[in-house]
């Protein structure tokens, strides 16, 4: 206690550190995936990070963390978990395949405007504000915009992974409003590991149906690479700054209007501004990786 008190500049440098950590950190996840996508086909990317992924986690937490213990968490588990590492992330390595890296973080930054308006339904104490109304509305109104200007530029596959991604970010912020409500008491950790675990098993079998078998990928280095990178170096970074008092402390006591003007009004206001002036920019942004062959079920895909 006296150690805190003593160094109280230390501790208030720590939380824009944590922050700015954060932020390095996720903000990669885009480009790692994207990189992948040249070799690995989405859903089956998706499904073998969070194979890695969810098994380190339980082996990190085995015999350090208590596990849930009744059914009914276990069931919130399940269903937070399809709807956060199943359906979101399976959206966003599907979209991620007809824009941009830079582009999918855009989208997925709203995540806190939707946020805003399920809290608002389910959390009565984080009623709509006037402030608030204004940067959801901002931020979405730029991804219509953006979505717009796909369709234009690029035709639907572009358009329709632009509506993926964003669709996934409504499910997430969803999923995380609803944990919000419950009040769940659940080891960061435990909860992620356990909801890794029961997203597995319909992205497995979605991607073995879709793809084929993950024996006849194109597994190069660099596809080997993106994959660890994202289910052990982005995961374990994460998990350290999520578990590091600061970043606690800042994720707890960050409001939804800061979340959303942070996160969702700067980023697409921006990207509003280069969509109006410089329509060529999102053009060359927008990338439909039609040289890529697609993986064959029942056989190895074809380099390029």
């Amino acid at each position: 206690m006296s150690d805190r008190a003593g160094s109280p500049g230390l501790y208030s440098l720590g939380i824009p550190a944590a922050w700015l950590a954060l932020c390095l950190i996720w903000s990669s996840t885009w480009l790692a995936i994207k990189v992948g996508l040249a070799d690995l086909p989405p859903i089956s990317f998706c499904a073998l990070r969070f194979v890695i992924a969810s098994g380190v986690l339980l082996l990190i937490c085995l015999g350090r963390f208590p596990s849930p213990r009744r059914l009914a968490d276990y069931w919130f588990l399940a269903l937070t978990g399809f709807l956060t590492f199943g359906v979101n992330y399976g959206l966003l390595f599907w979209g991620e395949q007809h824009v941009s890296s830079g582009l999918a973080a855009i989208l997925q930054a709203t995540i806190p405007s939707f946020g805003l308006i399920f809290a608002h339904f389910m959390l009565p104490a984080e009623p709509m504000r006037w402030e608030r109304i204004t940067g959801a509305t901002l931020a979405l109104g730029g991804v219509v915009l953006i979505c717009i200007k796909l369709l234009d530029f690029h035709g639907r596959m572009a358009f329709w992974g632009g509506v993926a991604i964003v669709l996934g970010a409504a499910i997430v912020a969803y999923a995380n409003v609803l944990i919000k409500a419950r009040d769940t008491r659940f080891v960061p950790a435990v909860m992620a590991a356990w909801q890794m675990l029961f997203a597995l098993l319909p992205l497995l079998l979605l991607g073995f149906w879709m793809e084929g078998s993950p024996l006849y990928f194109h597994w190069t280095t660099r596809a080997v690479g993106c994959l660890l990178y994202l289910a052990l170096v982005v995961l374990l970074a994460a998990q350290s700054c999520r578990g590091h008092q600061p970043a606690h402390h800042l994720a707890h006591h960050a409001s939804a209007r800061g979340r959303v003007w942070l996160a969702g009004c700067t980023g697409n206001i921006i990207a509003l501004v280069i969509v109006r002036r410089s329509p060529g920019v999102v053009r060359r942004s927008v990338n439909f990786m039609e040289k890529r062959p697609a993986s064959k079920r029942g056989g190895p895909a074809k380099s390029s």
